[in-house]
This record gives structure tokens, sequence and C-alpha cells, in this order.
């Protein structure tokens, strides 16, 4: 926890772990800004739709949305509680793509949508039982940090934010832009999971930061009680996700296997055992495209891709480039 006994200043020609730099790096890089993607390119495409697909697919933007607004101000609240300067500073970084990730969900809806529509699934945002308990369940554990436990558990629940609760709302997105359809809304979508798979790496890192205050039977302690929490986010969203896709009931084992990955993932960004014995070749290889993050649309003129930035270039995100 900190200590507000002293005010210090980030020293960033003193860096103690060469992967912060890294991960500010790589996060500015990613820069980027919804309005620059013409998502109304979408439109004819979207009211042609099947009505059931049309529906999930606002239901999915509006979940998403709820997600990106409390994690755009509750990550600070694990900011707030860090005595790790890189970190504090990084945490405030994401929460700024946080927001942008919000408005980009706006950005999809105040082209697709009728104002009328657009209140009536805002309304439906609050009315949502399953949505409602998954980010309350989370929120919860930012907004209990009284102690250096409840700071480790705390980033936990951000890890199961960022790396499974947006899941079960990308599937559809990524699937249909896979098909040709829906493409732009598709490349923002891959633009919001890439920073959030930067993000996962990033808050795993810290909480196994975390870890190493305490000796050896802490630390087996603390790990139990985040698979704990990982698990019961998983049950949740899985509930979430049979809710979602109540018309798609066709599609809701494939999302589940796609959530179940995305929870080895998590897992795995905190240094622990995968849980399901589920790969990348179980996910829809449609939907496992999209998940890459490599650059994917070059044609500087029709459209942003996850790979265009105006002053910088972005190379692949993966593994390798954690290796500090």
């Amino acid at each position: 926890m900190i200590n507000n006994n002293k005010r210090k200043a980030i020293n960033w020609n003193n860096i103690n772990n060469t992967f912060y730099e890294v991960l500010f790096t790589k996060q500015s890089e990613q820069y980027w800004l919804p309005q620059e993607i013409p998502v109304n390119d979408d439109k004819l495409c979207f009211e042609l739709l099947d009505k059931n697909i049309k529906e999930t697919y606002e239901y999915i933007l509006s979940g998403l949305t709820l997600l990106d607004t409390e994690q755009t101000v509750g990550i600070t609240y694990i900011a707030q509680n860090v005595d790790n300067l890189f970190q504090k500073s990084i945490l405030g970084l994401f929460s700024g793509f946080e927001s942008i990730h919000a408005k980009s969900y706006s950005q999809i809806f105040q082209t697709l949508c009728s104002t009328k529509r657009i209140d009536e699934l805002f309304d439906w945002i609050e009315s949502n039982g399953a949505l409602q308990k998954k980010v309350k369940h989370i929120i919860a554990k930012y907004q209990n940090i009284n102690n250096d436990d409840d700071l480790f558990i705390a980033m936990v629940g951000s890890l199961c934010l960022e790396g499974i609760c947006f899941y079960s709302g990308f599937y559809l997105p990524l699937l249909l832009a896979g098909e040709g359809k829906m493409v732009k809304s598709g490349e923002i979508i891959n633009l919001i999971l890439r920073d959030e798979m930067l993000h996962t790496k990033g808050i795993g890192f810290f909480a196994q930061e975390e870890l190493k205050k305490y000796n050896k039977d802490k630390q087996e302690y603390l790990k139990e009680e985040a698979k704990k929490l990982i698990m019961e986010v998983y049950n949740i969203e899985k509930n979430y996700t049979e809710v979602l896709y109540e018309k798609l009931h066709h599609m809701i084992d494939d999302v589940i296997v796609y959530v179940k990955y995305n929870v080895n993932y998590t897992l795995e960004c905190l240094g622990l055992n995968k849980e399901f014995n589920v790969s990348e070749v179980d996910v829809n290889p449609i939907v496992m495209n999209g998940y890459s993050t490599e650059t994917k649309i070059h044609d500087f003129f029709s459209t942003k891709g996850n790979g265009y930035i105006k002053t910088t270039k972005v190379e692949e995100l993966d593994d390798d480039v954690f290796d500090v």
C-alpha cells in the first residue's frame, strides 16, 4: 500500500525493471481514436443482418460499454494504492485507453442506431441482472482495498475484467468481421482487443510483483484466492453468455469455449496453470484470426487498421515482446 508521508516524483531515467518501459511504450504507440475509423461503411450491412444477430450485436456493444465505463475509473483505485510509481503511471495510461474504448462503442451506436434505440439499450444495461452482477463482483474488489492482500485481489479482479469479461462480447463482432460483415466496427473491436491484451499482460505482471512481497506459504494462499476469484468470474461470465446469446443459441457453446481459452490466458498472465483443456485450435478459426493483433489492413485511405499509427510504427504484439 502507498505511503502518504512523502510525495515522490517518478524518474523514468532510473527504471528498476525494463518491462515498465515496454508497457508504456507499447501502449503509447497504440494510440488511436474511434472517429478515425469509417463506421458509417457498416450501416447498410447492419440493416441487412438477421434480426436476432442485429439485436445481439446491439446488446453486446451495450455490455462492453458498461465494462469500459467502470474500468476507466475502477483501474484508478488500484493506481491510487500501489507504491510503485511506474505501475501508477502505466495504470493511469491504461485508464485513458479504457475511456477511448467506451467512447468507441458510442461511435458505433450513433452510426447504426436511432436515439430511441440507444436509450432502450442503455436501459437494458441497467436492468440486465447477469451483466450488473459480473461488473459489481469486480468493482467490489476495487472499492475495498484496505491492505496489501486486498490490493493483490483487486489486481486479480482487474485482470479478470480485462482478460475474461470482454471476450463473450468480442466473439460475435470478430466472427462477423471475419465473414466480411461489419468490418469497420470489427476494426474497432480489434483495436480494443489489442489494448486489452496489453493490459492483461501488464496487470498480470503487477500482480506477480505484489506476490513477491510475501513468503512462500502466503504466496500459495493468495494464488488460491486468485484462482478462486477467476473461476467465480468465469461462472458469472458463462451465465452472462447464455443470457447474451439467448437468441443465437447455436453459438453459446462456441462462445464459452472462447471464454475458457481466455480464462487460461488470464491464468498464465498471473503465472498460474491453465484450468481448461482448451487451446486456440478449439476456438472458431474465424474468431481466432480476429484475435490476432498483427497488422491486418494497410490501406491508409480506406481504414485506420490496427497497424496504422500516426507517428510511430506498431509491431506485432506477441509473448516475445515481454521477454525482458
